[in-house]
């Protein structure tokens, strides 16, 4: 289960920083824009990736096309070069196609008629250069981190346009004031953004409202034992509505 969750939290922590940076920055939990905002950091994220391993396959082949150059330059002098292997240094002398265990007895070897793999007489150009420096690279691999970009960027604004993650507490600083309706005693709903939740039920209360519910803002609490550790972040109504001292009421809080 830990190695589970250390993958998932390699894999989508810019999913959950985004998130957290939209929060912070006054987006409503859950909403579209939180949503959107992190599935923009994780595309951002899985294109660089895609485009680090594009990278990491190209300069590979370079590499090897550098060393299959060097190869058939030392291949057509006709001088003794070493080998390295993984347990043991050979050496070889030209084209002769024969490992040595010395210097002396490779420089003895006698030039094979069978040509080294990957080299031809005339390949080696005016330049120094051989056909093996310049490998085809598919530029079509270039084109997927790009891609993934682009696909993944426009996905997030048809969702934010779409707007389909709401919160209740989104809803409600957004809603209108209820229709007024005939009341022998009405209030004007005050501004409580920003106070602290427990101040506010009192005042609600002293005001004459006989209905008054405190609704966590926040999903990841559900109920709100304690009022005075909560801040109000919307109402509904909200600020300036006009109602009786009977209508419900909903303050939501958070933490």
């Amino acid at each position: 289960m830990i190695v589970i969750g250390l993958v998932l939290f390699l894999a989508l922590w810019p999913y959950l920083l985004g998130t957290f940076i939209a929060v912070q920055c006054g987006a409503w939990n859950p909403s579209t824009t939180r949503f959107v905002v992190g599935w923009c950091f994780e595309v951002v994220y899985i294109a660089i990736l895609v485009a680090a391993y594009v990278s990491s396959r190209h300069q590979s082949a370079l590499r090897a096309a550098e060393e299959a150059r060097r190869m058939a330059e030392l291949t057509a002098s006709g001088v003794v070069y070493q080998v390295n292997r993984a347990r043991s240094v050979v050496y070889r002398h030209g084209t002769c196609t024969m490992n040595h265990r010395s210097a002396e007895v490779a420089g003895r070897c006698g030039k094979s008629a069978t040509p080294v793999a990957g080299y031809s007489s005339g390949q080696i150009t005016a330049s120094g250069t051989t056909a093996m420096d310049h490998p085809v690279i598919n530029r079509l691999d270039f084109a997927w981190p790009v891609g993934i970009l682009v696909v993944g960027l426009i996905v997030g604004v048809v969702i934010f346009i779409a707007d389909p993650i709401h919160s209740p507490a989104g809803d409600a600083a957004a809603n209108p004031c209820p229709a007024q309706m005939a009341a022998t005693e009405t209030i004007t709903m005050p501004g409580l953004i920003g106070q602290n939740a427990g101040g506010v039920e009192r005042r609600l209360k002293s005001l004459g409202l006989t209905s008054v519910e405190l609704s966590s803002a926040n999903p990841n609490y559900k109920s709100v034992w304690k009022a005075s550790n909560w801040t109000v972040v919307s109402t509904d109504p909200g600020p300036g509505c006009l109602i009786g001292l009977h209508y419900p009421v909903t303050v939501y809080v958070t933490k």
